[in-house]
C-alpha cells in the first residue's frame, strides 16, 4: 500500500503544471476550508489528486474537463478520465471526474461550493465567463483560486483585473501565478461582463 501511494505521488508530480511552492500553498489552503471542491480543468489529474488528499472529510471533489484539447490528446495518453480514475481514484467515492464544457455544466449546477479552483481555458472571455457562472455557488467563507495569473496567460490577468475592479471579490492571498479571492459583497455580477 505504501509503495502504491509513493507511485501515485510521483505520477501526481508528472501530471500537473503547478510549481512546487504553488502546490504546497494550495494544499495548505484547501485543508482549512469547508465545503465541496470544484476544479475547472483536470488536465492529467495531478492537482485533482492533491486536492483530494488535502480537502476536509465529508466533502466531495468535482473535477471538470472536456478532454478534447488536440495538443493534449496527442501528447498525453493519460489525458483521459478513465485513465485518471484508475491511476488516482480507483477506490474513491468522493471524487467525480466530469466530462463536458464547464460553462454548460455550470449553468445547470445547484450545489454550494467551498473551493472553486479555476485552471481551465486561459483566454479572457472564457475565464471571465467561468468566473461569472461558477462563483455564484461559492459559499460565504469559501474561496476562488485562479491559476496562471501571469503575462503568458494574459486572458487570466485581464479577467482578474476586471473582477477586482468591480469590488464584489477581493484578492486576499497570492503565490506566484495563483491568486485567492474571497467574496466581499453578494452582488457578484455588478459591473462584470455578463454572459
Amino acid at each position: 500500500m505504501e509503495n502504491e501511494r509513493k507511485l501515485q505521488m510521483e505520477d501526481k508530480n508528472e501530471a500537473s503544471w503547478i510549481q512546487n511552492d504553488e502546490h504546497d500553498w494550495l494544499m495548505n489552503l484547501v485543508g482549512h476550508f469547508q465545503g465541496d471542491v470544484v476544479e475547472l480543468g483536470t488536465f492529467r489529474g495531478g492537482t485533482t489528486f492533491g486536492l483530494r488528499q488535502h480537502m476536509s472529510d465529508n466533502w466531495v471533489l468535482w473535477s471538470i474537463d472536456n478532454y478534447t484539447d488536440p495538443e493534449f490528446v496527442e501528447k498525453f495518453e493519460d489525458y483521459n478520465p478513465l485513465v485518471i480514475r484508475n491511476k488516482f481514484f480507483k477506490d474513491c467515492n468522493d471524487v467525480f471526474l466530469v466530462v463536458g464544457d464547464s460553462l454548460s455544466i455550470g449553468f445547470n449546477w445547484s450545489n454550494p461550493i467551498g473551493i472553486l479552483f479555476m485552471d481551465a481555458c486561459h483566454n479572457y472571455k472564457p475565464t471571465l465567463d467561468n468566473f461569472n457562472v461558477w462563483s455564484k455557488y461559492v459559499i460565504f467563507g469559501g474561496m476562488v483560486i485562479m491559476h496562471d495569473n501571469h503575462p503568458d496567460h494574459l486572458g487570466v490577468v485581464q479577467a482578474l483585473n476586471v473582477i477586482e475592479k468591480m469590488g464584489a471579490w477581493e484578492v486576499v492571498s497570492r503565490c506566484n501565478t495563483m491568486v485567492m479571492l474571497k467574496r466581499v459583497c453578494d452582488n457578484y455580477f455588478i459591473g462584470v461582463d455578463r454572459i
